[in-house]
């Protein structure tokens, strides 16, 4: 996947396993959210993209019915798959998303969004989700609260 940002391909394949100890979860209190501010629920088709080490996914997977992580990092991707093995964890980028048109009800990315590249990826984001979808999208500075977010 030519489209990853040098500097993400190799920070994060070195450090994989440190990034996953280091990083901290996401509070239990946000999958209340997901719910009522995006609907999601057991019937929810959902996308976590950017996955990472599935700090997120593993959140999204208590709402939501059907979860896939795409996840560019093969080291990342390795580590997701280690903390939910039974989880569709696919090798692909924001720009090339591999899932059919209109596949999904909901397209998250905590804490990678400022790594996609910008127009491209948000027409690959439309592509995937089916008509009335949803998105989120949430960064996390060092100083921020855990639970600040920000819709897209």
């Amino acid at each position: 996947m030519d489209s990853i940002h040098q500097a993400a391909s190799q920070g994060f394949s070195k450090e994989a396993q440190a990034y996953e100890r280091g990083r901290p979860a996401y509070s239990p209190a946000l999958a209340g959210w997901l719910r009522d501010s995006l609907g999601v629920d057991a019937a929810t088709a959902a996308l976590d993209l950017g996955a990472g080490t599935g700090k997120f996914t593993r959140l999204l997977a208590t709402v939501a019915g059907e979860v896939v992580a795409v996840e560019p990092v093969d080291e990342m991707r390795a580590e997701l798959q280690a903390s939910l093995p039974g989880l569709r964890a696919l090798k692909g980028t924001a720009e090339a998303i591999p899932l059919p048109d209109a596949s999904v009800d909901v397209v998250t990315c905590a804490q990678a969004f400022h790594w996609f590249a910008g127009e491209d990826a948000l027409r690959e984001i439309h592509r995937v989700l089916r008509a009335c979808s949803r998105s989120f999208c949430e960064q996390r500075s060092p100083a921020s609260r855990p639970d600040a977010r920000r819709r897209a």
